[in-house]
């Protein structure tokens, strides 16, 4: 069987979907030696994407790299070809959406409903574009796949589509970075460039208003301040770089409240340096008011790091009893939280061996297995109703 995987635009952004599809083509190559795979990436992208196995094949989508508007023609113009042209029995749309017209029956993934709840959060032409193409791609897709069984809810709600055509995979999470040990100058190299010089609380994620990046900083005061904390607080990931931007009111903030030496905004970092973050912080803190997956947390999981993280979405459900869960938007109970983990050892010990076990139940094994399953079994119902 020849399958088609859109990765157009995905690799080259430091987000989830660069983590996913990454990941997928590692794990199909160790899994399956018999299908043919063709991935289809803009023409600055391939080198991102690691694929060695004979079966598989990177296909290049001329002209896609320069700008939106080429990724859009691209994927809505050229792809369509070129999948006709590689006899694609079944395409794989890992990132939201698929092409306005696909020559063969695809599945698609909706990774994310993030602009049904935060609309504000992406600019008014990407908005409509995208509440115009999700449900369309929704409802011709062979099947749906989704990340949580909150994003199936919202799917289910908001595009009005059969529970029953959308499979919930959760993805995986890479364990072996944060389970290493490292030495003691590899920390400090790392350290000292970044300007961590005590005990620090750690956030990982794109700097974007419905994370709340705002209220964590605000809590952190209020922590140095009732209890003179020696901690720093690192807040690693990049927004947009503009004047009135939120990552420059979140500069603009951390200098009023006259924090510039205890918080610290490195940008964003690959998990070269992130690993030893990771391992040296003494809690991740992650008061996003809406992730689809959120991947931080199962790396700091896998770390060793005891969690407070939003009680809204998808985060009950995937944290369980493996973190304490706040009002993402209620700063004292941020700050309560994280006070809570400081002063009590047996619970912070809790914390971290629910984390260890929680974190074992999300495989990238699993995941692209049973993403594979759903991929062949679309296609043998198709061909079964063609004939």
């Amino acid at each position: 069987m020849r399958i088609g995987i859109c990765a157009l635009g995905a690799i080259s952004q430091d987000t989830g979907g660069q983590t996913y599809i990454i990941n997928l083509a590692r794990t199909l190559q160790e899994i399956d030696r018999e299908n043919e795979f063709y991935f289809f990436v803009s023409d600055a992208e391939g080198d991102i994407l690691p694929l060695k196995e004979q079966n598989f094949k990177k296909i290049s989508v001329p002209n896609t790299s320069a700008n939106v508007f080429r990724r859009l023609a691209g994927e809505h113009i050229k792809l369509p070809s070129l999948i006709t042209k590689y006899k694609i029995d079944i395409m794989y749309y890992p990132n939201n959406f698929a092409s306005f017209y696909c020559p063969v029956p695809y599945a698609v993934a909706i990774r994310s409903m993030l602009y049904y709840h935060y609309p504000y959060a992406i600019d008014k032409t990407r908005l409509r574009y995208r509440k115009w193409l999700t449900p369309r791609s929704a409802r011709r897709a062979k099947k749906i796949i989704a990340p949580s069984e909150d994003i199936k809810k919202d799917i289910c709600n908001y595009i009005k589509t059969d529970p029953a055509k959308v499979k919930v995979i959760h993805h995986g999470v890479n364990t072996s970075l944060f389970e290493k040990e490292y030495d003691e100058r590899e920390y400090a190299e790392v350290f000292n460039s970044l300007g961590i010089n005590a005990p620090f609380f750690l956030y990982v994620s794109a700097l974007w208003e419905y994370k709340n990046q705002d209220k964590l900083i605000l809590a952190f005061k209020d922590l140095v301040k009732r209890y003179n904390i020696p901690h720093q607080l690192i807040l690693v990931g990049k927004g947009l770089s503009t004047k009135d931007s939120y990552e420059q009111r979140l500069r603009n903030m951390i200098k009023d409240l006259k924090l510039e030496k205890r918080v610290i905004m490195p940008g964003f970092l690959g998990h070269d340096k992130l690993k030893y973050l990771y391992k040296k912080c003494e809690i991740f803190v992650f008061p996003s008011s809406y992730e689809s997956f959120g991947n931080p947390l199962f790396e700091a999981m896998s770390a060793g790091v005891p969690i407070v993280a939003s009680n809204v979405h998808s985060f009950p459900e995937m944290i369980k009893d493996a973190g304490l869960l706040v009002d993402p938007l209620n700063v004292d109970e941020l700050a309560g939280a994280i006070s809570k983990i400081l002063q009590d050892p047996s619970l912070k010990r809790q914390l971290i061996q629910a984390g260890k076990e929680r974190v074992n139940f999300f495989s990238w094994i699993k995941c692209v297995t049973e993403t594979l399953s759903v991929l062949q079994s679309t296609t043998r119902q198709f061909t079964e109703v063609a004939k």
